[in-house]
């Protein structure tokens, strides 16, 4: 073996991509994790998926800041599974996600069904520019099924979006019945 080759740590013929950080494992993988590269980020997420608990909860959570928005959505999906665990991670990782996280975010919230999912969604709501992300949380609010919401949601009826004003009379209904 050459020294250059023992210098780097490579046991072999000299490698065509640049050594990567002498990390361990486990600190490794997080941050491959957090990569916006697909080829790093998504063969990290299905390492992730693979681990034993309990860490596979703690990838997930971290895949959720990815800045590949297709890992941080999948492990929003994935958390699911875990119902009222998921909802701290979930919560703390909605305002500074991608939009495309932070909408599967929305959905998994809504369908863990968490009372506590009502005030920072209430807070999002009064807050995005973002239609998706306000039919998206009015749906959610209905489904979480707490009438004092009624007030606040009846605000969107003349919303200028259609779908904006669709979701809006369907969660009303589902509050007030």
């Amino acid at each position: 073996m050459s020294e250059s080759a023992m210098d780097n740590g490579m046991s072999g013929p000299a490698s065509s991509q640049p050594p990567r950080p002498n990390n361990d494992p486990a600190t490794q993988l997080r941050s491959d994790l957090l990569e916006r590269s697909p080829a790093i980020s998504l063969a990290a997420f299905a390492t992730a998926q693979a681990a034993d608990e309990p860490q596979r909860f703690d990838l997930l959570t971290v895949a959720l800041a990815s800045r590949n928005p297709l890992v941080g959505a999948n492990a929003a999906e994935a958390l699911e599974a875990y119902s009222e665990a998921a909802i701290g991670p979930l919560l703390q990782a909605i305002d500074a996600a991608h939009i495309l996280v932070q909408l599967r975010i929305i959905r998994a919230l809504d369908t863990i069904g968490s009372p506590q999912a009502v005030p920072p969604l209430v807070a999002l709501l009064k807050t995005t520019e973002c239609i998706p992300m306000r039919y998206t949380i009015i749906e959610a609010l209905g489904n979480l099924g707490n009438p004092s919401l009624a007030d606040l949601l009846r605000g969107y009826l003349d919303d200028a979006d259609h779908h904006v004003r669709e979701k809006t009379q369907a969660a009303l209904e589902k509050l007030t019945a």
